[in-house]
């Protein structure tokens, strides 16, 4: 944190007033990410199934700085690569988890709540995955490769 305070032209304290840890700084951005996924859902079409609705939000919530597909594929490379990193995933996911949830149990005819509760973290964690996939691959646009493997999990639309 010394480093980076140092780099930026201010005080480690004032560092640690903004951001809680190193993680917590590669990770700015995923509360409003899981912003954008909760707007998504509740505005997601009536009468479509969970799987469907999915399928089409969550690549389409997908937002990057400018679309600087360059500075994605360096922080999802970085985020990869760094076990800490990837821990820290689990708790800034945690609004995304409850609304995907939230709404699987709405149209879910089980009404299970640990069905909806594993669904949401099975489908986080194959968007998460392709993410990290396409950081790695030749794939042009990373909404291409969520809403690829999504759809091949979910059984959803073409495979």
């Amino acid at each position: 944190m010394d480093d980076i305070a140092a780099a930026v032209g201010i005080a480690r304290r004032t560092l640690f007033s903004y951001y809680r840890s190193k993680s917590a700084i590669v990770w700015d951005g995923q509360r409003e990410a899981s912003d954008a996924i909760t707007g998504a859902l509740s505005e997601a079409q009536k009468g479509t199934s969970w799987r469907e609705a999915v399928v089409q939000i969550l690549p389409s919530a997908l937002r990057y700085p400018g679309d600087d597909l360059a500075l994605l594929r360096q922080r999802l490379r970085l985020i990869a690569g760094t076990s800490s990193l990837q821990a820290h995933l689990t708790s800034e996911q945690e609004g995304s988890v409850t609304a995907l949830a939230g709404f699987i149990a709405d149209r879910d005819r089980t009404g299970d709540p640990l069905v909806a509760y594993a669904a949401a973290r099975g489908v986080l964690a194959t968007y998460t995955a392709a993410l990290v996939w396409w950081s790695t691959s030749d794939e042009p646009e990373p909404r291409d490769s969520t809403r690829r493997a999504l759809q091949a999990v979910l059984g959803s639309g073409p495979s």
